[in-house]
């Protein structure tokens, strides 16, 4: 039996050993309930320390030294005084104690409920070996990989796998989750485009009033006339005068220089209009209109026509 280092515990089973043992079948003799309890006890030092580690992270430097002292503890004396201290303490967790086993039944009582319980472990291993014998004689061979470990070990797998596949499927859920929520935002935005839509296109047939109109028309087409009122004159200060006579907005746009002014009228020729034509009549045709250099070009056949000629016809 592992105990945990009490000594009321281990003096308690000494007294329950020496009632219920048969000499005949222990082959124990003993009748002092503290020698008969060093056979059957066993203190569980890891099983001690295990338990401290959680009680290190709520209690101080101090009274973990005084907990780790009480299996070094003598005398009733010294044992009160834990008593008394641990279920005096503030802490919660320190004021448990080894009265009960869990199973809501004293100390005492459960170490009698003991025996059935070792009985049932005994029948069950004297069956197993009467299997093995059988076994053994028939020439069946032992499944190896059916033991207590392998069943265990197996049933351990069995559970990390459905925890891994739970793991898995919640991911899937969750992603399917996430396409089905973006799936019916965008059948919301659909259906809002869709009524949009709708709503343009009878706004469309009201204004064209069910008549086809051209509306990529090419930017030479287009309608530019500006609305009434909108026409200002170029220059306002002669809005009045007649626009056959005067057509110019304003100034010139550059002035010629000098030598590219056009020549006054004295330098030009006689028109030919105003010549005296041989047969002293007015010409037929209009003013000429030739630019002056036409007429400089042309002066010296003139001279040369017009002078008395000495040929006789």
């Amino acid at each position: 039996m592992l105990m945990d280092g009490s000594a009321p515990q281990i003096q308690g089973l000494g007294d329950v050993l020496i009632r219920e043992n048969n000499p005949a079948v222990s082959g124990i003799t003993m009748t002092d309930a503290n020698e008969i309890a060093q056979w059957l006890t066993r203190t569980c030092d890891w099983h001690f320390k295990h338990n401290l580690d959680p009680l290190s992270e709520v209690l101080t430097k101090e009274d973990m030294d005084q907990i780790r002292l009480f299996h070094h503890i003598t005398n009733p004396e010294d044992m009160d005084t834990f008593i008394q201290w641990a279920s005096t303490h503030l802490e919660k967790k320190l004021q448990a104690t080894n009265r009960a086993t869990g199973t809501c039944l004293s100390l005492v009582e459960a170490i009698e409920m003991a025996r059935p319980y070792d009985m049932q472990v005994y029948a069950d291993q004297k069956k197993l070996n009467e299997t093995c014998e059988k076994l053994n004689e028939t020439c069946v061979q032992k499944n190896l990989h059916n033991t207590i470990k392998h069943r265990l070990a197996s049933n351990g797998h069995r559970m990390n796998n459905h925890a891994q596949k739970a793991n898995e499927d919640h991911e899937v859920r969750a992603k399917l989750m996430e396409i089905q929520q973006r799936k019916a935002s965008l059948d919301e935005r659909k259906w809002q485009l869709a009524t949009e839509s709708k709503a343009l296109q009878e706004e469309k047939k009201q204004t064209s009033g069910g008549k086809k109109h051209r509306i990529n028309v090419p930017a030479g087409h287009r309608p530019t006339l500006p609305d009434f009122g909108d026409v200002v004159p170029c220059n306002s200060d002669k809005e009045n005068l007649n626009p056959f006579l005067e057509t110019s907005c304003g100034p010139m746009p550059f002035d010629l220089p000098p030598e590219l002014e056009p020549l006054p009228q004295s330098h030009y020729p006689v028109p030919y209009s105003i010549q005296g034509h041989p047969c002293n009549s007015q010409s037929a045709f209009p003013p000429s209109t030739c630019p002056a250099s036409f007429y400089a070009s042309h002066s010296d056949v003139y001279n040369n026509f017009t002078k008395p000629s000495n040929h006789n016809f």
